[in-house]
């Protein structure tokens, strides 16, 4: 009776042995990323994700078929005026997660002085220089008829821009479908069912063939998908679906060319050696 408790202890003690190397060999296999990569790949899609919040910069106090909030004043200073819109775009949704607007933008331009080296004596002098000061009012735009219910979308549901994610992984110039089945595999993991909506000639960008939804279904593990016909806009389809499922978007596509876009939450990322981030949904 000794001798089979023994027996039996030793068994279950080769079972959680065996189990625990199985988990460090799944452990091991998964993907990886040099950090440096990492941190840029992210930092870039945070940048495209604050980028994307604001839809329109104007110098007016007001923005037609709007009605305005105003949240605070954001200020830089660039040379440029297109890079001064970059960076203010994304100071504004960065310190106001409401905005979506600038107004007032204005560049003023002033003298600086300052110290440009030392003399041969040891003292100091002095030049100036023109800095140009760039600053708007973030606001949140709404039709006039407001909002509408904005906690109605649901995160657990994803229309996936396959055509866009594609071309996300950041080690390859030409699209491909791995960073799509990595997509919707990191979704899965979160408990998000996700809907892939591709253009027509997603299968000779890819694969160099026509793909049917049937080859598309097997090669993303089963996944819901949808190829829209020749000359049909994918874009359209996509905005169209997310907003009967009250649905998020995946896609690095800022979707200028379509109002009606605007008010559903986005989720940016990256795919890098299959490794998957996106981030927090954001209209």
């Amino acid at each position: 009776m000794i001798q089979l408790a023994v027996t039996l202890a030793a068994l279950a003690g080769l079972w959680l042995l065996f189990r625990a190397v199985r988990r460090a060999l799944r452990g091991a296999a998964r993907p990886s990323a040099p950090l440096d990569d990492l941190e840029k790949a992210r930092a870039q899609t945070r940048a495209l994700a604050l980028r994307g919040a604001i839809f329109a910069v104007t110098e007016a106090r007001s923005l037609p078929g709007y009605r305005l909030e105003e949240l605070g004043v954001v200020r830089c200073e660039h040379r440029s005026g297109n890079a001064a819109e970059l960076t203010l775009k994304m100071r504004a949704a960065e310190t106001y997660p409401e905005a979506n607007v600038l107004t007032r933008l204005s560049g003023r331009e002033y003298q600086q002085r300052y110290r440009a080296g030392t003399g041969p004596r040891g003292k100091p002098y002095y030049k100036t220089r023109t800095r140009t000061e760039w600053t708007a009012v973030a606001c949140h735009a709404a039709p006039p008829g407001g909002d509408g219910p904005r906690a109605a979308w649901d995160g657990r549901r994803a229309v996936v821009d396959g055509s866009n994610v594609a071309f996300w992984e950041r080690n390859s110039d030409a699209p491909g479908l791995e960073p799509v089945r990595a997509v919707v595999d990191f979704l899965r993991a979160e408990g998000v069912e996700p809907l892939v909506v591709f253009d027509a000639s997603i299968g000779h960008r890819t694969i160099g063939r026509h793909l049917r939804k049937a080859d598309m279904r097997r090669a993303l593990g089963r996944v819901r998908c949808e190829i829209v016909p020749a000359g049909t806009v994918a874009d359209r389809r996509i905005i169209a679906l997310a907003s009967e499922m009250s649905a998020v978007i995946v896609t690095n596509d800022l979707f200028r060319d379509h109002p009606d876009s605007r008010p559903i939450p986005k989720r940016r990322g990256f795919c890098l050696g299959g490794v998957v981030e996106l981030t927090e949904p954001r209209a």
